[in-house]
């Protein structure tokens, strides 16, 4: 992948990115203890499915 697609997703997706860093954090705090607990489990789940709408909207935005 060269530099300008990943300027140009950035862009793209930017409003995103607070929700990719949250879940990001969730990931780091999870398996910090190389264990992920149920409840760990349930907060990296709801923080990747926020990411995942949130391109979706980003999408359906971007083709009307």
């Amino acid at each position: 992948m060269n530099i300008f697609k990943v300027i140009s997703f950035a862009i793209k997706y930017r409003a995103t990115a607070p929700l990719v860093i949250k879940f990001f954090e969730e990931v780091m705090d999870s398996v910090g203890d190389r264990k992920i607990t149920n409840k760990e489990r349930s907060k990296m789940v709801s923080a990747f499915w926020k990411v995942v709408k949130a391109i979706q909207q980003t999408k359906k935005v971007g083709t009307n």
